[in-house]
């Protein structure tokens, strides 16, 4: 974000990180967090929204450009919500996280005034630990509360996941197992929905 908003902009492409997952590209985000949030608020008081330029400019190159946000919603989530079409949500087995997918459920529905085609394309469990008496309680009751939003599969709890993030490591550096062909089956759960415009908005 602070090379799009910088008086010379390097291109996008300088940035692209191949994966080895075929034709899956990432672009990492500047861990400089106070620098980048100050400067993307001196951006919108300029009407500029940082997130659409970078859309526009990776236009044509991939047919999906997924932003993974911080579980937050401030300014920066709301130029995200600005720049994209469509919204997934994660949530597990705990009142918190419900009431933040209804937090963030309530800011888009506000957002949507600025960009009419805010569509929420699925909520999806992850980390959740089905073997547990809370999990069993809670899953039916939030898949009860946002039908037909909510996704079939379930994203299970991972050891791997957790300690491949304390290493600032990908996942499928430590192994590959359950968690990794489910959280598959959940973005193609989402992606056909998309292709196939059953995408929902509340």
């Amino acid at each position: 974000m602070l090379n799009i908003l910088s008086d010379d902009p390097k291109p996008l492409r300088d940035f692209v990180l191949a994966t080895q997952n075929k034709n899956v590209d990432i672009i990492p985000n500047d861990d400089r967090y106070t620098a980048t949030t100050k400067t993307l608020l001196e951006a919108v008081m300029l009407g500029i929204n940082a997130y659409k330029v970078l859309i526009q400019e990776l236009d044509g190159l991939y047919d999906y450009i997924i932003f993974d946000c911080r579980p937050a919603v401030d300014n920066e989530i709301a130029q995200i919500m600005r720049a994209v079409q469509y919204l997934m949500i994660p949530v597990n087995a705990a009142d918190d996280s419900v009431d933040g997918v209804d937090t963030v459920l309530g800011y888009a529905s506000k957002i949507r005034h600025a960009n009419p085609d805010l569509c929420v394309a699925g909520i999806f469990f992850e980390a959740v630990n089905m073997r547990t008496a809370v999990a069993h309680d809670y899953v039916p009751q939030i898949r009860a509360k946002y039908a037909p939003l909510i996704l079939e599969t379930i994203v299970p709890h991972s050891e791997d996941a957790h300690k491949a993030e304390s290493r600032h490591l990908p996942s499928r550096r430590l192994s590959v197992g359950q968690g990794d062909a489910r959280l598959f089956q959940t973005r193609r759960g989402v992606l056909t929905r998309i292709a196939k415009r059953k995408s929902f908005f509340i």
